[in-house]
């Protein structure tokens, strides 16, 4: 993958990294990105933790997208809705500061079963035609998609759930067994003191503190937690906006991560846009060391390994 950067850097990016020569150890490249995210001391590998801080299992009457009835206004949502087995998953991230000081923040995280067998049919559409003989949510695959949302609107407690937008119904209908996650500060994870800003971060960061833990650590803690603890063979990763960005770079630091969807999460430094946050900007030190070129190297890297981005040409808020 050849890339062509301009020397003068961007609006709104002065400086960045440049390409890496062809013949770049890809592999040290990674190491030393691992090193930055989670600290020097961490000797360049991911965390080995795998048992989630909190595991609530609960039932949650889960309305299906694809009943038309209900999207028709022919019948009441209720009448599209089954019970299905919800795990809510809570990782928690501490990240020192000083020698006295660590902030502390949580990531939830929800674990939902392929729904195939227990949907209704799209037909006919008055009426919910469920299954003759349904089946109940349950593993019936090795393979686990994590959904990564973004920058929701509103940002706050209000969308605070499993299924932001569909896209988890959607894979559990056909199949797929799911953990869906949010970004540090946004849905679940947000905390009223601080508000939905990422830039609270960079105070923290110019002491020093690896910030960028709060944003991979728990991506990484849920790949470690599919694979150790529930015994998924395959992850496959994808994420919108923010969490299109957060899909880059874990599937950049984590091999495991075997099929990527970054959907309007990050473009090349050189190509022009205005829609950065915090977490995003070409000057991070991070990106000192893999610049996103280098990230998307990263995200398919080894055999068997792809990553298919994703970004409208009208797309009217990101890329």
């Amino acid at each position: 993958l050849e890339a062509h950067v301009h020397t003068g850097g961007t609006a709104g990016c002065t400086k960045y990294a440049a390409p890496l020569p062809p013949n770049t150890n890809w592999s040290e490249v990674r190491r030393r990105l691992v090193k930055e995210v989670f600290g020097q001391k961490s000797g360049g590998v991911l965390p080995k933790k795998s048992q989630p801080d909190e595991a609530v299992d609960y039932s949650e009457d889960w309305i299906f997208g694809n009943c038309l009835c209900a999207t028709r206004g022919l019948c009441k949502p209720a009448e599209c809705a089954k019970p299905v087995r919800v795990t809510k998953l809570v990782w928690q991230v501490t990240v020192p500061i000083n020698e006295s000081y660590s902030i502390s923040l949580n990531s939830t995280a929800f674990h939902t079963f392929n729904t195939s067998g227990l949907s209704p049919n799209s037909y006919p559409p008055l009426y919910p035609e469920w299954p003759l003989k349904p089946e109940a949510p349950t593993m019936r695959s090795d393979t686990l998609v994590i959904f990564h949302n973004g920058h929701s609107d509103p940002c706050d407690l209000r969308t605070c759930g499993i299924d932001f937008d569909g896209t988890i119904d959607w894979l559990n209908r056909l199949g797929y067994d799911t953990i869906s996650m949010q970004m540090p500060l946004y849905q679940c994870n947000y905390v009223g003191s601080i508000g939905c800003n990422h830039d609270w971060f960079a105070q923290w960061a110019k002491q020093g503190a690896n910030v960028m833990r709060f944003y991979l650590e728990p991506v990484i803690r849920a790949v470690n937690y599919a694979k150790d603890v529930l015994g998924y063979k395959t992850v496959v990763m994808a994420g919108l906006s923010g969490g299109g960005w957060t899909t880059t770079m874990a599937a950049a630091i984590d091999p495991r991560i075997t099929l990527s969807f970054p959907i309007a999460g990050s473009m090349p430094c050189d190509f022009r846009h205005t829609s950065w946050d915090f977490e995003q900007y070409c000057d991070q030190p991070w990106a000192q060391v893999a610049n996103y070129t280098s990230l998307y190297v990263l995200a398919a890297l080894e055999a068997g390994r792809s990553s298919v981005q994703v970004i409208h040409e009208a797309d009217p808020c990101c890329f």
